[in-house]
C-alpha cells in the first residue's frame, strides 16, 4: 500500500495555505501555490479517513449543506500535494464551516462534479471537537460516508481508546483482551458489553466491564499497556490485535480492510487524534497474521570454509534465538553439526527436518536436458586413462605442506584449497590440464581434501570407489527448524556435480487446522566455474559453464516439483538459489540472472511492495571474508497466495559479531546474511 504522502508529511509543515473564502474551497490565488496546506478558514474541524480497501486514490468535497461543492481537498490544497487518499489514510484535522457540511468522495484527479463514489449529507459540525468523516466500505459493492464526533483530550491520569467499525463484510464486532500480543490468538472476553454495528463507534450507553465510557464512544481506562484485540460477535478467533502504550492520550482504532478480500485482509489502524503531522494524522498498521521465513548460508562445508570453529557456536546460539516461525537453512555439511544445532535451537524451534543422503543416492530425476539417464560411473575417479604417478604426486604434496600432521597420511587438510594452489599447484596443474577424466579425479581429490577426510581414506576412496565423487560424501547440507509441528517430510534430490544439492519439503501444521507447505532449496553455484572444473553428467556439452548449466536444469526441476507436491495448496519456497540480478543501487552483481527470471515467471517472488533489494552475499566493506562482488542470491517464492501476501523483507546477521581464532579479529558469522521475509498466513 502506498504512503507517500504520509512520509512526505513533515516536509509540508509550514508551506502557504489555501486563502479560503465564501465557504470552504473558493482560493483566491490561482493558480495554485507551491506546498500542500488544508483549508484553515471556519470554526469547525473535521479528519478525513479513507478506508475503503481498494487501490484507487479518492479525494474529498466539503461544503456548507445547501451550498455548491467547489474543489477537492487535495487538489486544491496545492502542487505538492498528493493524487488524493489513498487507502489507510487520515488527514489532519482542518478547518470547515460550524453547522451541517456534505462531504462527497470522488476519485482522485478529477473535479467536484464527477459522480460521486460516496456522499453524506448534513454531518453534524460542532466547535468543540474534531468529527471524523470516514468513507467506509468493503472491497466491492457499496460504500458510506459516515461522521463521528471525536472526544476531549485525555487528560494525564488516563487514556482513552474509541473502536470504529470499518472492516467490510463482518457485519458487528467487538473489543477485549487478547490473549497474545500478535495473531492468530482469541480475545478473552469483552471490554464493552455491546457489539459495535458497521459504520458506527462503541455506543456510549454501552457497559465497559473496566473503566468507563464518554458521551463520544471512548473507554476511559488507566493508562498502562493493553493488548487489545476485535473479534467477529459472536467469535473469539481475533481478527486483529492492536498494542496501546501507556500514554495520556486519545486514540482511535479503526477496524478495517475486508474479510472476503486475500488483497485487503482485516488489521487495525491505530490513530494518535492528538497528533498531526503536517496534513495527516499519526497513524500505525496493526500486524497481520503472518509466517516469518528465515533463509541463511550458515557457511559450515568444511576446509574452504572460513574459520569453522570460532563460528559454528556462534551461530548455533544466534540462531536458536531467532524469533522466526520457520527457518530454510543451508550449508550445513556435517551431520554432526546438523544433530547439533537441532538440539541447540529445540527449545525454539522443536521441529526439524533433514534429509539423509550418500553416494550411492542417485537425482530424483536423473534424466539430463535431453531426456538421457547418464550411465552409473564403473571406473574409480582417479584410475583408469588417469595416470596413477600424477594422483601420487599430488597427495604426496599435500601430506608434506598442507596436512594437519605434516608427513603424516592420517592427516587431515590443513589451510585449505589455498594451502594447495600456494604449495602443490605445479603438481595439480597436469590434473587440471587433462580432458574430463583427470578434471574428475582433481574434484575427487579437492572435495575429499576439503570434507577434512584423511590423506590415505582420501586417496584410497579416489583409487577404488567408482561413484561420483560428493562433498562430505554426498551428505545433503540442508535443513528446516520450525515453530510449528511438521508433517510429510520428503526431500527431492536434484542433479549436481561434487556438492549434494537438495528440495527439502514439509507441511507446516498451523493452528486450527490450517497448514502450508514448505520447501527449503539450495542449487549450485556458478562461482564454481573458475575454481572446479565441471565433469559431472549436467552440463549439456558445456562444461565451461557446467554449473551455470547444470543449475538452470536444477531450477526447472525445482518448479515442476513444487508445482506437482502442493497441486494448488499454498506453498512457500524458501532457497539459497545462487544466483542473482545486476541491480545499480544498491549495487548487485549478475550471476547467472536466468534462474530468478525462470522462478518469477512460476511463482510470486515474496518482497513487499516498493522493496529494495541488497546484498546477501555482500563485498568486503560489509562482510569479512568475501572479495568484491554483491549478490542477492537468497530469496523466497510464494504459490497458491493471494496478491501482496508479502508484509516484510529485511537482513539479518549483518554484524560482525565472531571473535575469530585469533583472539582479535571480528568476523560475520557466514559469508552470507540471512534474509527474512514475513507472509500472511493463507
Amino acid at each position: 500500500m502506498r504512503r507517500g504522502w504520509r512520509t512526505a508529511a513533515p516536509l509540508l509543515l509550514g508551506l502557504a495555505s489555501c486563502q479560503l473564502v465564501a465557504g470552504i474551497e473558493d482560493r483566491k490565488v490561482d493558480p495554485l501555490p507551491s506546498g500542500c496546506a488544508l483549508p484553515t478558514v471556519g470554526e469547525g474541524r473535521i479528519r478525513l479517513a479513507n478506508l475503503v480497501p481498494q487501490d484507487a486514490h479518492a479525494d474529498f468535497c466539503v461544503r456548507a449543506t445547501g451550498a455548491a461543492y467547489v474543489r477537492p481537498i487535495l487538489r486544491d490544497g496545492g502542487r505538492d500535494c498528493p493524487n488524493g487518499y489513498a487507502y489507510a489514510d487520515v488527514s489532519a484535522p482542518f478547518a470547515v464551516p460550524v453547522g451541517r457540511i456534505d462531504v462527497k468522495a470522488i476519485p482522485a484527479g478529477s473535479t467536484c462534479a464527477a459522480p460521486a463514489l460516496s456522499e453524506a449529507i448534513a454531518i453534524d459540525v460542532g466547535a468543540d471537537l474534531v468529527v471524523t468523516v470516514a468513507r467506509i466500505g468493503a472491497s466491492v459493492g457499496p460504500e458510506q460516508i459516515v461522521g463521528l464526533a471525536e472526544t476531549t483530550p485525555a487528560n494525564g491520569a488516563e487514556t482513552k481508546i474509541r473502536l470504529v467499525h470499518a472492516a467490510g463484510n463482518v457485519p458487528s464486532i467487538y473489543v477485549g483482551a487478547a490473549k497474545d500480543p500478535r495473531l492468530p490468538t482469541d480475545v478473552a472476553g469483552r471490554l464493552v458489553a455491546d457489539a459495535v454495528p458497521f459504520g458506527k463507534a462503541i455506543a456510549p450507553q454501552s457497559h465497559a466491564t473496566v473503566g468507563s465510557i464518554d458521551p463520544h464512544g471512548y473507554v476511559i481506562l488507566p493508562p498502562t499497556d493493553y493488548d487489545l484485540g476485535v473479534a467477529a460477535d459472536g467469535a473469539t478467533k481475533a481478527l486483529l490485535v492492536a498494542h496501546f502504550s501507556r500514554t495520556s492520550t486519545a486514540r482511535t482504532l479503526f477496524a478495517i480492510g475486508d474479510v472476503n478480500s486475500p488483497s485487503y485482509p482485516v488489521r487495525g489502524l491505530v490513530c494518535a487524534d492528538e497528533n498531526p503531522n503536517g496534513i495527516a494524522t499519526v497513524c500505525t498498521l496493526t500486524a497481520l497474521a503472518t509466517l516469518s521465513v528465515d533463509m541463511f548460508n550458515a557457511g559450515l562445508y568444511g576446509a574452504n570454509a572460513v574459520d569453522e570453529s570460532a563460528r559454528r557456536p556462534v551461530i548455533f546460539d544466534q540462531l536458536s534465538k531467532r524469533t522466526s516461525d520457520l527457518i530454510c537453512l543451508t550449508e550445513v555439511g556435517r551431520k554432526a553439526d546438523r544433530d547439533a544445532l537441532i538440539a541447540t535451537a529445540k527449545i525454539a524451534y522443536p521441529y526439524a527436518v533433514t534429509a539423509t543422503t550418500d553416494l550411492n543416492t542417485q537425482p530424483t530425476d536423473p534424466t539430463d536436458q535431453n531426456g538421457r539417464t547418464p550411465a552409473v560411473p564403473t571406473i574409480p575417479p582417479c584410475k583408469g586413462p588417469v595416470d596413477p604417478q600424477l594422483v601420487d604426486d599430488a597427495y604426496q604434496c599435500m601430506v608434506d605442506k598442507c596436512d594437519s600432521k605434516l608427513g603424516d597420511p592420517a592427516g587431515v587438510l590443513a589451510g585449505g584449497s589455498d594451502c594447495i594452489s600456494s604449495k602443490c599447484a605445479s603438481k595439480f596443474i597436469p590434473l587440471l590440464d587433462g580432458d574430463r577424466n583427470h578434471a574428475r579425479c582433481f574434484g575427487c581429490i579437492i572435495v575429499n581434501a576439503t570434507s577434512y577426510t584423511s590423506f590415505a581414506d582420501s586417496k584410497n576412496n579416489c583409487n577404488t570407489d567408482a561413484h561420483n565423487p560428493y562433498n562430505f560424501a554426498g551428505e545433503t547440507p540442508s535443513m528446516i527448524l520450525s515453530r510449528y509441528p511438521l508433517s510429510n517430510p520428503d526431500v527431492y534430490v536434484l542433479p549436481s556435480w561434487l556438492y549434494r544439492r537438495s528440495v527439502l519439503f514439509a507441511k507446516v501444521e498451523l493452528e486450527q487446522g490450517t497448514s502450508v507447505d514448505f520447501y527449503c532449496a539450495q542449487l549450485s553455484s556458478p562461482l564454481l566455474d573458475a575454481l572446479l572444473p565441471y565433469a559431472g553428467d549436467y552440463s549439456n556439452g558445456n562444461d565451461a559453464t557446467g554449473y551455470d548449466v547444470e543449475q538452470l536444469l536444477q531450477v526447472k526441476r525445482t518448479i515442476d516439483y513444487v508445482k506437482t507436491k502442493s497441486a494448488g495448496r499454498p506453498a512457500i519456497l524458501a532457497g539459497d538459489w545462487h544466483a542473482s540480478e545486476m541491480q545499480a543501487s544498491p549495487v548487485l552483481d549478475d550471476l547467472n540472472p536466468e534462474v530468478f527470471k525462470t522462478l518469477r515467471a512460476a511463482f510470486t517472488e515474496a518482497l513487499p511492495s516498493g522493496y529494495q533489494r541488497s546484498c546477501t552475499y555482500c563485498p568486503l566493506a560489509q562482510n569479512a571474508y568475501n572479495g568484491d562482488k554483491s549478490y542477492a542470491w537468497l530469496d523466497a517464492f510464494l504459490y497458491g497466495f493471494p496478491d501482496r501476501a508479502t508484509t516484510d523483507a529485511a537482513i539479518f546477521f549483518d554484524q560482525r559479531t565472531v571473535t575469530l581464532s585469533d583472539g582479535t579479529t571480528k568476523g560475520n558469522l557466514s559469508q552470507t546474511f540471512g534474509f527474512n521475509v514475513r507472509v500472511i498466513r493463507p
